[in-house]
């Protein structure tokens, strides 16, 4: 059979095809930790409505802890001062939406989810792998990363902070060091989507 006049078909070029299975992936990754938050896991444990609590008597207290500290570094946890960014991260949300379940939970997950998306660029700019979405798929079924971003834990929330700084301390290297041959030079530009 001869393929003269034939015209190849169009392929998507495979840098674009990992961007969008980049994008997939984070999609999988947020209807895992979002479908049915109300719902599982089946209880809604004090440790997750503590933060809630926390961020709704900060604002009714006029951005001060229950000793009267404006904006403290750390909130008062029983007898320790242990919780902090997971209370201030639940203040705007609880204003805007109330206290619940479902408010609750989201912002934890969203938050871990950002880290997610934080490693799966560490993966792609960083390191130049280009399939990068393939690190946001494990990250989406590792089973302790699953239960602490779907509740409001602090797990996801720190992992997710340390992601994105690592993240930011990674592009700035690679901007001081140039494109000079190095692994990390791939931030700077050769490696995107």
């Amino acid at each position: 059979m001869s393929t003269a006049g034939k015209t190849p078909r169009s392929r998507l070029p495979s840098e674009k095809l990992d961007g969008r299975l980049f994008l997939a992936a984070v999609a999988v990754c947020a209807a895992t930790r979002l479908v049915g938050l109300e719902e599982f896991p089946i209880y809604f444990f004090t440790d997750e409505a503590a933060n809630t609590v926390m961020a709704a008597e900060f604002v009714q207290n006029g951005l001060r802890d229950s000793s009267g500290v404006i904006f403290p570094t750390y909130f008062a946890n029983n007898e320790k001062l242990s919780l902090s960014l997971s209370v201030y991260a639940q203040v705007i949300p609880a204003w805007l939406f109330g206290r619940s379940v479902l408010v609750t939970r989201a912002i934890a997950a969203l938050i871990a989810l950002s880290g997610t998306v934080a490693a799966g660029l560490i993966l792609r700019q960083a390191f130049g792998l280009r399939r990068a979405w393939l690190g946001v798929l494990l990250l989406t079924i590792t089973p302790a990363w699953f239960l602490h971003s779907r509740t409001a834990f602090e797990t996801g929330l720190y992992a997710s902070l340390f992601a994105w700084a690592l993240y930011a301390y990674l592009r700035y290297r690679a901007g001081r060091r140039g494109a000079d041959g190095s692994p990390l030079s791939a931030v700077s530009g050769r490696a995107s989507w």
